[in-house]
């Protein structure tokens, strides 16, 4: 029953890291491509919008919640 359970997290936890790495890629290469095309204080300005709406939204949860599984599975495993 245990290793079905740790195999289960260890799953969820890849699948979660896969979801916030796919985020990031496509962050890194459409958002900040497209605020490099406007002007300085326009994206400034949507940068800080995106920072506001980016901690309130499922991301932050997704990002910690994979950290904070893989501790508890590498402390699983030991």
């Amino acid at each position: 029953m245990k290793n079905g359970i740790l195999a289960l997290a260890g799953a969820t936890g890849a699948f979660g890291a896969l979801i916030v790495a796919g985020f990031l890629l496509a962050f890194s290469a459409l958002v900040m491509r497209s605020l490099d095309r406007i002007a300085a204080g326009s994206a400034i300005e949507a940068m800080q919008a995106i920072n506001v709406i980016a901690v309130r939204s499922l991301l932050m949860p997704a990002m910690f919640g994979t950290a904070l599984l893989a501790l508890v599975l590498a402390i699983a495993a030991m």
